[in-house]
């Protein structure tokens, strides 16, 4: 299948009302090193696992706690709220109905980061702030942090 584009040709304006009712946040955003960017959508901050799921028949692997990270999110989504810790999505925003129900639950929400499922690991550690809107990878503990770290053991 073919993928809609999730975004306007550089340099068009979507209509005032539009940017009003649905967010565009790839007109300006760029991950930058550990974050993401995004929609805040549901206010709150979560630290857990990611889990990178494309496909609602992998619902499955979803553990108790950890952070759902996913390209959309559809009303039969809303059935495993009630297991995760956090959600990030490629696209979406503050309207769609999976916000929505991810305020009624308290889970900290980001959506329309456009790379989230490009950018994120399964099973990476990150951090979702809801109340502003930014994803951040946290550093893996089996990896040493600096090239200062390795010299020093």
């Amino acid at each position: 299948g073919v993928d809609a584009p999730t975004f306007l040709p550089r340099g068009q304006k979507p209509n005032w009302w539009l940017s009003r009712i649905m967010p565009l946040p790839e007109l300006d955003r760029e991950s930058q090193g550990d974050e993401i960017r995004g929609v805040a959508v549901s206010p709150g901050v979560v630290e857990g696992t990611a889990r990178v799921v494309v496909d609602i028949s992998d619902m499955s692997r979803i553990r108790q706690g950890e952070i759902l990270v996913t390209d959309a999110t559809t009303p039969a989504w809303t059935l495993i709220f009630g297991r995760i810790g956090g959600l990030v999505t490629n696209r979406g925003g503050k309207l769609t109905h999976s916000s929505i129900v991810a305020r009624e639950y308290g889970i900290p929400v980001v959506m329309g980061t456009v790379v989230a499922t490009k950018e994120l690991e399964d099973g990476q550690t990150i951090t979702v702030d809801g109340n502003r809107g930014i994803v951040r990878i946290l550093p893996s503990p089996h990896a040493p942090e600096s090239a200062e770290t390795l010299r020093l053991q």
